[in-house]
């Protein structure tokens, strides 16, 4: 039996809150779980936790010590595609960038999701799933 998959979609400004900062470390906490296959998708102003000086932001010293264990544990980090804020950033962080269809995609493949102020049309006309 393959394991569960969970995304967790992250809207919060990071340059303005720790929420951003607290997604990424219950993320960690739970792919570190090994039960479960954890991703993190960034939307809107949440890509900048890409950047290098993450640890500046609200909440960094949780991205910089949680972010990087994302892929750790065989999660992938997906970002909004053509993201302004990735235009000219630099980052030591594999991340896969989406549009809204791979994004659909990805949900459809996906048990559950965690929605940390991420508002999409394409989430809100889904049906939620359960994990357990």
């Amino acid at each position: 039996m393959s394991a569960k998959t969970l995304i967790i979609l992250i809207g919060s400004d990071p340059q303005t809150s720790s929420r951003a900062g607290e997604a990424v470390r219950i993320a960690a906490g739970v792919g570190a779980w090994q039960k479960v296959l954890v991703s993190i998708y960034l939307h809107g102003p949440a890509a900048a936790c890409l950047k290098d000086f993450r640890d500046e932001l609200e909440g960094g010293n949780m991205l910089a010590q949680y972010l990087p264990m994302i892929p750790q544990h065989g999660g992938k980090i997906y970002v909004e595609a053509g993201n302004v804020l990735l235009k000219d950033a630099s980052t030591d962080l594999p991340f896969e960038a989406l549009d809204s269809a791979a994004l659909g995609e990805l949900l459809k493949r996906t048990d559950c999701e965690i929605n940390f102020d991420v508002e999409l049309r394409i989430l809100n006309s889904r049906e939620p799933k359960k994990l357990f």
